[in-house]
């Protein structure tokens, strides 16, 4: 059998998937048996490898102890329509298949979160790497002080 290539909206639904079974405490299995299924089910359907029926998918949201209604809708609107492919027909359809997926995936990002460290750690600091950020803080400080504010630093 030919290797599915998942759509965004499969990977989504997937991963939540997998999070509220491991919410619950659940093993591949156990969620299987919930909709009575076959455990490789379940972990194509994490993987973004397979589809799922609405009454399924409702069964295993109930036996995951999923309560709210809205949580259900939310993913029942997910794997509506998640087998359409969207724009990448023609020539799109020559970008490679993670590109086509990250893509995918950027029109679904409602907000990204970054941390990334723009002062390396003390012992990787030298006079001329304080220099830089200094020279364009030297403004903000009165005449001469911004020597005494790089040997503070």
């Amino acid at each position: 059998m030919a290797k599915v290539t998942p759509t965004a909206k499969k990977l989504l639904l997937g991963k939540e998937i997998e999070h509220l079974r491991e919410l619950a405490g659940k093993s591949q299995e156990e969620a299987a048996a919930l909709i009575e299924k076959g455990q490789s089910k379940i972990a194509a359907l994490e993987a973004g490898q397979a589809s799922i029926t609405p009454g399924d998918l409702l069964l295993l949201l109930d036996g995951l102890g999923v309560t709210e209604q809205w949580h259900k809708d939310v993913l029942l609107e997910l794997r509506r329509n998640n087998h359409q492919r969207g724009k990448w027909t023609g020539i799109r359809s020559h970008y490679s298949e993670q590109f086509r997926t990250m893509v995918d995936l950027e029109e679904h990002c409602d907000l990204i979160r970054t941390v990334e460290c723009e002062v390396p750690p003390g012992l990787l600091q030298c006079e001329a790497f304080i220099r830089v950020p200094c020279r364009f803080t030297e403004h903000a400080y009165p005449a001469g002080t911004s020597r005494d504010h790089l040997q503070h630093r």
